[in-house]
């Protein structure tokens, strides 16, 4: 069983640190989130935040818990995500917080959207991703997909479901 997994706001919380940034960017702005800005203001954020934003950035309450139970159970981890597509420097960034944080994964793809070809292409059975368009393009390749924070709200809903679905527990 090979499970591909978004970064973030998956694991992490990067919409939530992103917003700590757009007023710097953007003084006296209402922005929510960095997809109310255009594409062309949205890459001039990135470029001068990305850095900033990974190091601030959490990962969700028992992801590693979760992600220790999937290798527990013989299950490969794929971190699959857009990342490093726009911005090939924040690959090791990334690689850098995932060691500082000890999340154990086998493989990780940059660069990856909307993730249905790349999912197949490396035989992944099941994506978990927090974005509807990629959960629809998965399921165009024949593969599972699971909307965190809809299918699943937390990582302890996603350790359950692996639990009942794939290893057939109860």
């Amino acid at each position: 069983m090979k499970i591909g997994i978004d970064f973030d706001n998956t694991i992490v919380n990067t919409s939530e640190v992103s917003k700590m940034f757009l007023n710097d960017y953007k003084p006296g702005n209402n922005l929510k989130s960095y997809h109310e800005l255009s594409d062309e203001e949205e890459f001039s954020f990135f470029e001068k935040y990305y850095e900033d934003i990974t190091n601030n950035l959490i990962i969700f309450d028992n992801v590693k818990e979760t992600f220790n139970f999937l290798k527990e159970n013989n299950i490969k981890i794929v971190l699959i995500t857009a990342r490093g597509g726009n911005y090939p420097e924040i690959i090791d960034i990334t690689k850098n917080f995932l060691i500082k944080n000890d999340l154990l994964f086998d493989e990780m793809i940059f660069g990856a959207y909307p993730k249905g070809k790349e999912a197949k292409e490396n035989n992944l059975d099941l994506v978990i991703d927090d974005t509807k368009e990629v959960i629809e393009n998965v399921k165009e390749y024949g593969i599972k997909g699971l909307l965190y924070g809809s299918d699943v709200k937390n990582w302890q809903e996603v350790e359950d479901y692996i639990r009942k679905e794939v290893l057939c527990q109860e």
